[in-house]
């Protein structure tokens, strides 16, 4: 009866969208990607969330990133229309000096963030400024030869 139990609870998690929590383990986290019953088990796999930044501007942006283990990176450039995917199991620190605005951010498991213009700027030349998104599309790969580190050298 829990056999039965749980594949119709699958099935109907299968055709809706189900949120679960990150796996929180002190330090570091784990998100689910794949949940199915097997022998009568249930059965979750879970990986390290992608922080993934975006540039929907028309000019590269250029910022730094931080672990809690880690001392500051050197520059990244994230080229207009691309992405940056950073694959970490922590919050990661982001920041960068633009336009005379300092930006120092706490980008959560997982984040989904990107660059655009900020209107509320009232300098003569426009800034690009971080935001977070809404919501990823599910339909968006990544590319691996995006695929990065706070540790990785460009």
């Amino acid at each position: 009866e829990f056999q039965q139990s749980m594949e119709l609870w699958l099935k109907k998690a299968t055709d809706q969208a189900m949120v679960l929590p990150d796996l929180d383990m002190q330090r570091s986290g784990l998100r689910a990607s794949r949940l199915l019953l097997k022998k009568g088990q249930l059965v979750v796999d879970f990986d390290i969330p992608v922080v993934r930044i975006v540039n929907n501007t028309e000019e590269p942006q250029t910022y730094q990133t931080k672990g809690p283990y880690s001392d500051w990176s050197t520059n990244w450039v994230l080229k207009p229309g691309k992405a940056h995917h950073f694959t970490v199991p922590f919050p990661m620190l982001y920041r960068r000096s633009e336009g005379g605005i300092e930006e120092l951010y706490t980008l959560p498991l997982g984040a989904d963030v990107e660059f655009r213009w900020d209107a509320e700027n009232t300098s003569e030349k426009p800034v690009a400024r971080l935001f977070l998104k809404s919501s990823r599309p599910k339909s968006e790969e990544s590319n691996s030869q995006d695929q990065f580190s706070t540790s990785a050298v460009e």
